[in-house]
């Protein structure tokens, strides 16, 4: 293997090391009941291993398949790295599809860069009772 190889695959696994590893998790039911105001609780669980990540920047918000609004989301107070909101669902749609997003800063040199995280899909399907 030659120097240059060696170096490029040193820094591809340093650079995964420090990128550390996200994940989020939907804590929502994939079914629901048909609520009389419209509006459904979406949650998440946001959890990441890199150390590099500036808490106090981090933003979380839903993405509704087919709208581009970002709809923030709040943290659950006392539940560490737990996300919510209310979105509403118009009465004649038995699905959502989303999608959560993490916006977040994180330490670099010479000074801290931003990022985001995406999950996959998720789909809540609203039961009519």
């Amino acid at each position: 293997m030659t120097s240059v190889v060696r170096t490029a695959a040193a820094w591809c696994a340093l650079a995964l090391l420090c990128a550390g590893c996200s994940t989020v998790t939907s804590l929502t039911p994939s079914k629901q009941p048909r609520t009389k105001s419209g509006y459904y609780l979406l949650e998440a669980d946001w959890k990441t291993d890199s150390s590099t990540v500036i808490d106090s920047s981090l933003k979380a918000y839903v993405l509704i398949e087919g709208d581009p609004t970002l709809i923030p989301m709040e943290r659950v107070p006392v539940v560490i790295d737990r996300w919510q909101v209310y979105v509403p669902v118009p009465a004649d749609q038995k699905t959502l599809r989303y999608r959560f997003k993490f916006d977040y800063m994180y330490h670099a040199t010479p000074k801290p860069k931003p990022n985001s995280f995406l999950s996959p899909e998720h789909e809540l399907t609203i039961v009519d009772r």
